[in-house]
């Protein structure tokens, strides 16, 4: 017993260091799921890349992690949403125990992020852009290893951005790879790039590595608009044989959200996550003359 008071003790040390305890820190089970049923028609969108190294929290000590040797850091929001007002930016951290492992969301309340390609939607807190407000954003969360041998395999691109002469952010811009879209084949590692073949720019080119990963969850969404039904409603009030329209259809329209799997190039699985109503119709109905 003492020694778990311990463990809890030292637990609750790091969360009061890293300034992001809150309840739903407790809440283990609790997910950055999309929370709000119109957040699939966000306009806007920012993207977090947690690695499991850089932004480890595990053995972190006022902001250095004492196991690796290295200096902690948080891993940051990319987008122009991500920028939180008083909030700060968005960012995140990796943290493990014996029990589990999960990537954390620091924003205007935090959430665990169990899978990469996880989405939760956020309100934007006065945010303007072009000087429109912001009404929310949808962040995506990726958890990725930057230690990970990824020599000769196929990984995906979680971040959009153009691939570089060389590895350096100063090189000259190549061609363009997309987030979720893009899948490449890393030819050579040089420290935190990687050189590699894009399967749908046709072009090799070099990127930063923690843009890559291997396995990731991605939402599709699709758009199906359906057409009216068309009824009849018999009546003497008009000649026998006739019709005429009594209320004119309204086409239904439904967005499908699927949760496509992917790893290493290939899609896995897919499976239907939610269904929206976005206008719900009515059918058209004739009378018919009796």
């Amino acid at each position: 017993m003492e020694y778990k008071k311990v463990c809890l003790i030292k637990k609750i040390i790091l969360f009061l260091m890293l300034g992001v305890i809150t309840l739903s820190a407790f809440a283990t089970t609790a997910s950055a799921e999309l929370n709000d049923d119109s957040a699939h028609n966000a306009k806007y969108k920012c993207t977090l890349v947690i690695d499991k190294q850089t932004n480890d929290t595990t053995y972190a000590k006022w902001g250095v992690n004492y196991k690796k040797g290295k200096t902690f850091k948080y891993a940051l929001g990319k987008g122009e949403v991500c920028v939180q007002g008083k909030q700060g930016a968005v960012k995140g951290y990796y943290y493990k125990d014996k029990y589990e492992h999960y990537g954390n969301v620091v924003a205007i309340y935090n959430n665990f992020v169990k899978y990469s390609g996880e989405k939760t939607y956020l309100p934007s807190l006065g945010l303007k852009i072009n000087g429109k407000k912001v009404d929310g954003f949808i962040l995506t969360s990726y958890i990725t290893d930057s230690a990970a041998k990824i020599t000769g395999k196929k990984m995906h691109v979680v971040y959009t951005q153009n691939l570089r002469s060389k590895p350096a952010v100063s090189s000259k811009k190549l061609k363009k790879v997309y987030q979720d879209k893009s899948v490449v084949k890393v030819k050579k590692v040089s420290g935190s790039w990687a050189y590699v073949y894009s399967y749908s720019t046709k072009s090799y080119g070099w990127m930063p590595r923690k843009y890559l990963i291997s396995s990731f969850t991605a939402n599709r969404i699709v758009e199906k608009t359906v057409k009216p039904k068309v009824e009849y409603v018999p009546s003497n009030e008009i000649p026998k044989g006739t019709k005429k329209i009594w209320q004119k259809g309204k086409s239904s329209k439904y967005t499908y959200i699927y949760k496509d799997k992917y790893s290493n190039g290939k899609l896995l699985s897919s499976k239907l996550y939610k269904k929206y109503i976005d206008i719900e119709g009515y059918s058209t109905i004739y009378e018919l003359g009796v």
